[in-house]
């Protein structure tokens, strides 16, 4: 008769049972207060004290593939709808004026992708781009509970940071710009910081409120 109060887990992390024979099998796990299993793919989780569920043991098949077994299944949604809404403003500013100037007869605008000389390419709004959809990514997955690499579990607090940086890099010069115009152009143009770099500011904090958020959920 098998003794299954006797449990380890082996290299990979699949749980054990010490039979009578003195050999050890594969089992679903030890019992657990607060132990339930999921009917559809048969993993197990167990309720902290909190309320919120966290897994138990592996995933059937599962092993040392790099997924964070730890993270809590309730995922906060909060935080998570914090990150949708970073990486959709994040999206959006690639495409606004970063630095805008008007006049009565005409205006003109450049946006994250058009920084370069003489209205050139620019790899700022792609970099813009790109951290938004790896945050609303990042948000979708928690939101939805779905398995995902450790390192990306409260990662937009680095594509926040990551944005912040590329504000701060980019501000100066157009600051700069802004004044050589209307110092320049005093009575024909009006320059000004465009809302696609105010909207990037904004962007990379709630990024980063998302991630702390995240992080205690």
């Amino acid at each position: 008769m098998a003794d299954q109060t006797q449990w380890r887990q082996d290299d990979r992390g699949n749980w054990q049972y010490r039979a009578s024979d003195g050999y050890w099998y594969a089992g679903e796990g030890p019992p657990a207060p607060g132990l339930q299993q999921d009917t559809q793919s048969g993993q197990w989780y167990q309720q902290a004290p909190d309320g919120t569920l966290h897994t138990y043991g592996p995933s059937p098949g599962e092993g040392d593939d790099g997924y964070d077994r730890d993270q809590p299944v309730t995922a906060g949604p909060v935080g998570a709808w914090f990150a949708i809404i970073a990486g959709v403003l994040l999206t959006i500013s690639a495409f606004l004026p970063w630095l805008s100037a008007s006049s009565s007869l005409a205006s003109i605008s450049r946006s994250g992708f058009q920084l370069g000389a003489n209205d050139g390419f620019s790899a700022d709004g792609v970099i813009a781009l790109a951290l938004g959809v790896v945050t609303v990514g990042i948000g979708i997955a928690r939101l939805t509970n779905s398995r995902m690499p450790r390192w990306l579990t409260r990662s937009t607090i680095v594509t926040g940071i990551g944005a912040g940086l590329l504000f701060a890099s980019d501000i100066g010069s157009v600051v700069a710009w802004e004044r050589g115009i209307n110092d320049a152009h005093p009575q024909l143009f009006t320059a000004q910081v465009g809302i696609g770099l105010i909207l990037l500011a904004v962007a990379a904090g709630v990024a980063v409120v998302a991630g702390l958020v995240l992080r205690r959920s």
